[in-house]
This record gives structure tokens, C-alpha cells and sequence, in this order.
């Protein structure tokens, strides 16, 4: 395998997030599933993938939840809360150090600028992103085919050279549609196994 690029997604890949906390709580009781799978059934709802593609403002999308899931909070409790979710992934933070001094890395990230803003302060493992791609810029999600060339494009490398990370196997599948080869994240441990037989460690 001929990796000379590596793409990252973001969520629960190189931050975790717990759906149970923030404002997702709210959320929940209108999704009977389990925790793991609730966070994607919330996502693909269309507001929050409208959102996520860049269709609605910060105060559009606050404005959105409040008269849909009638939620009686200002917008600073509203940003507060949405963002309250996150921490870091266990050692991803060195792993990615690690891989930033011998190839040039992308990440992939379906998200709206007040998780990007938020996260991309209080992380830094988001610094050795130089060109992050992200979906509500974009103006488009995964797994389109469109995001993934532009990922490829953001690291200047050919997608079938290039190495796809994501904790979901969609995505994962839009990855591979364009030639691009792919690893399903399940922990760091579980990734650094991954790398080491492909000889990327």
C-alpha cells in the first residue's frame, strides 16, 4: 500500500463525545435506541444535517431547536450546552504528533462552526490540521464522493495514495468509492495495530 497522505475524521475519532451530556440530552427520549447509535440517528435528523452543511447560521439553527424540540434557553446557554460534549481521545493526541513529522495530514469532519470553533480552541491536537475540511464549508457531508476529492485535494495527494480514518463504515464506503483506502477507528490501541501492519508506524 502506497500511503503518502492520511485523512482524519474528527468526531469520536480524534475527540470523543458523549451524546449523554449538553444539550443532546434533550434529545434522547425522541430517539429509542442506544446511546451509540442515538448520535447518528440525531445527525441524520435533516435540521441537524442542514446545519451540519452549512444551510442554517448558529442563531438560525438555535432558533430551529427551539421551536421544534420547544426548548426554553438563551442562545449563550444553547452554545454552551451543544458544545459540552467533547474530550479528548486517548492518546491520539501523540499518535497524530507522531504521524504529522512523516506524512501530511487531512482531516474530514462533518461538523458547524461552533463545535470547529470551540474545539479547535481548546484541543491542539487540531494544530497539525493545515487544511481541515469541513462539511457546513464545504456545504456538503459525508459520504459524498465531492467531500472525499476535496480532502484528497486539501493534503495535494491522489486518492488512491491516500489513507481514510472514520469510525463509521458509510463513510468509510464514500472513502473507498473514490480509491482511497480505509481504516475503521475502534480505539487508539486498535489504530496503532492497524498502522503498524500496513507499516505506517
Amino acid at each position: 500500500m502506497d500511503t503518502k497522505a492520511i485523512i482524519f475524521d474528527m468526531g469520536r475519532v480524534l475527540v470523543d463525545l458523549d451524546i449523554r451530556k449538553g444539550l443532546f440530552g434533550l434529545f434522547i427520549s425522541d430517539f429509542s435506541d442506544k446511546p451509540d447509535n442515538s448520535v447518528q440517528k440525531i445527525m441524520d435528523n435533516p435540521i441537524f444535517k442542514k446545519y451540519n452543511q452549512g444551510d442554517f447560521t448558529p442563531d438560525e439553527f438555535y432558533k430551529e431547536l427551539k421551536s421544534i424540540f420547544k426548548i426554553d434557553i438563551s442562545f449563550d446557554e444553547f452554545k454552551f450546552r451543544w458544545c459540552s460534549i467533547f474530550s479528548i481521545m486517548p492518546g491520539m493526541y501523540e499518535l497524530v504528533e507522531d504521524l504529522s513529522k512523516r506524512y501530511p495530514l487531512g482531516l474530514l469532519s462533518d461538523t458547524d462552526p461552533l463545535h470547529w470553533n470551540f474545539l479547535k480552541e481548546k484541543y491542539e491536537i487540531l494544530k497539525f490540521f493545515k487544511n481541515p475540511v469541513l462539511s457546513y464549508q464545504a456545504r456538503r457531508t459525508k459520504p459524498s464522493s465531492e467531500i472525499f476529492q476535496l480532502a484528497a485535494q486539501s493534503v495535494r495527494t491522489e486518492p488512491r495514495n491516500c489513507l481514510y480514518i472514520d469510525d463509521l463504515k458509510k463513510n468509510l464506503e464514500g472513502a473507498q468509492s473514490i480509491g482511497m483506502k480505509g481504516i475503521k477507528f475502534e480505539s487508539t490501541e486498535q489504530l496503532k495495530s492497524e498502522l503498524l501492519k500496513l507499516g505506517i508506524l
